[in-house]
């Protein structure tokens, strides 16, 4: 089951579906694990470790709890950066690399940029300081968005992308 339901997680590309894979996963190992413990139990019944049958369920279990604690901690702070709406750190990377190098081929003096992700979703907001004098027809200033939005990539129903010119820097 954790192995097919691998291949439908990435398949529908979903962070629910994921979650329960992990799910499966650990459920798989502390049943493995179980099953382990059992057989050492009933091989050293009748053996000279006959006295420590008692401690093998127990010490396998307090292994496996070890190795298994930071899968759900790990989702559990993913989760929560999403919630917070963090931005993740190699997306906020790209997009300030794309903004850099569009503000200085286009001799813009400056911009912002705010993203979000939740789940599938990304929310990107990108506002570009222009001079107060800057006059392009709309259709240039479109060609300019689309030229962000190509560098920036991922276009689909997922990402949600906002692009302001502005000549007022309070509205960076």
């Amino acid at each position: 089951m954790w192995w097919w339901m691998g291949r439908q997680a990435e398949r529908i590309d979903s962070g629910l579906v994921r979650l329960d894979v992990k799910a499966w996963l650990m459920s798989a190992l502390i049943t493995t694990a179980l099953l382990v413990a059992f057989g050492a139990a009933l091989a050293m019944k009748g053996t000279d470790a006959e006295a420590f049958i008692r401690y093998v369920d127990p010490a396998v279990l307090a292994i496996i709890a070890l190795l298994l604690l930071p899968l759900p901690f790990r989702e559990a702070r993913e989760s929560f950066g999403e919630i917070l709406m963090i931005s993740p750190s190699d997306m906020d990377a790209h997009i300030r690399s794309v903004m850099t190098d569009f503000v200085a081929r286009h001799g813009f003096p400056e911009y912002r940029s705010y993203l979000s992700k939740a789940g599938r979703a990304r929310f990107i907001e990108i506002s570009v300081l222009v001079p107060p004098d800057f006059s392009l027809p709309v259709g240039e200033i479109d060609a300019l968005r689309a030229e962000i939005g190509d560098a920036i990539g991922g276009a689909g129903p997922d990402r949600w992308l906002t692009i302001v010119f502005t000549a007022d820097p309070v509205h960076l």
